[in-house]
């Protein structure tokens, strides 16, 4: 009700017109980000590649995303120069090890190397074989009785082994 008051006074101190732009200026402020966000669902913005190369000028679009990349994240840049200089030994090991992963055989948690399959089942606890259900975590059981335990299935969803394929691949 004092809302409706406040309106009613600022029409009759503005006037009609005045009050009007006033209002939608107000309603336009709230609505804009929804209706852009909305416009550019349907239509989204596109940018060519004579685009991009224009704005990157003389810069490669490598160096333009490494450049700021590494100057923003110095352990990515560490990592990098440490795997500018392993040795043909390390190499070697480093993609073997990239390669069990590939083959799906992981040792987590002590398992030792174990063969998950062609498709890995990611809610299933490969040493003891049971599979928990994609429920909140607030629903699911975490242990059980028969020794089997949802860490199984976490650590191998942690994706560690990511920078170790990241790095086979560099």
């Amino acid at each position: 009700m004092t809302r409706l008051r406040d309106a009613w006074a600022a029409w009759r101190r503005l006037g009609p017109r005045r009050f009007t732009g006033t209002l939608l200026r107000l309603i336009g402020a709230r609505a804009s980000a929804p209706l852009r966000r909305a416009r550019l669902r349907v239509r989204p913005l596109r940018a060519t590649k004579a685009d991009v190369r224009a704005a990157l000028g003389e810069t490669t679009l490598t160096a333009a995303l490494r450049g700021p990349v590494l100057a923003a994240m110095p352990t990515v840049a560490a990592w990098e120069r440490e795997l500018a200089a392993l040795t043909g030994e390390q190499r070697a090991d480093l993609l073997a090890r990239a390669d069990e992963i590939v083959a799906h055989r992981f040792d987590l948690l002590g398992s030792g190397p174990t063969d998950l399959g062609p498709v890995i089942d990611w809610q299933r606890d490969f040493k003891h074989g049971r599979s928990w259900p994609l429920d909140h975590i607030s629903k699911v059981t975490i242990v059980y009785g028969d020794g089997s335990d949802i860490k199984v299935p976490w650590e191998l969803s942690r994706f560690q082994h990511a920078p170790l394929l990241a790095a086979a691949y560099r």
